[in-house]
């Protein structure tokens, strides 16, 4: 994406290593925590655990990434969450999803192609 295109609603994803381990804080418009997901590998399979801040809509949206990053990186990961936008209509929700989803899968290309 250009300097000049804008990410609707201001969505950011940044990425700190922990070790073997990835942390990914998603935010926009509004940020705040409002759910964690952590996905990780256990027999061979993905297993995800999810804490969610009582009122908020994160959730799903946080373990998808979590599961996927997880899945794409064979490493432990978590994705904390918070994703405010005022006064959303449907559209703009399903913008902000489509953008998230967009900006991470770009995001784990990115690391992939580094660790090949």
């Amino acid at each position: 994406m250009s300097p000049e295109t804008k990410i609707p609603f201001n969505i950011e994803i940044r990425l700190e290593r922990m070790g073997k381990d990835y942390l990914f804080l998603v935010s926009g418009g509004e940020s705040h925590i409002g759910a964690t997901a952590t996905a990780y590998f256990q027999e061979g399979k993905v297993h995800t655990e999810l804490a969610v801040v009582p009122g908020h809509k994160e959730d799903r949206l946080a373990l998808e990434c979590a599961g996927l990053a997880c899945s794409r990186l064979t490493a432990t990961v978590t994705v904390v969450m918070g994703i405010h936008i005022e006064k959303a209509s449907r559209s703009d929700i399903e913008l902000a999803v489509q953008t998230v989803r967009q900006e991470m899968g770009k995001l784990l290309d990115r690391l992939l192609e580094q660790t090949i």
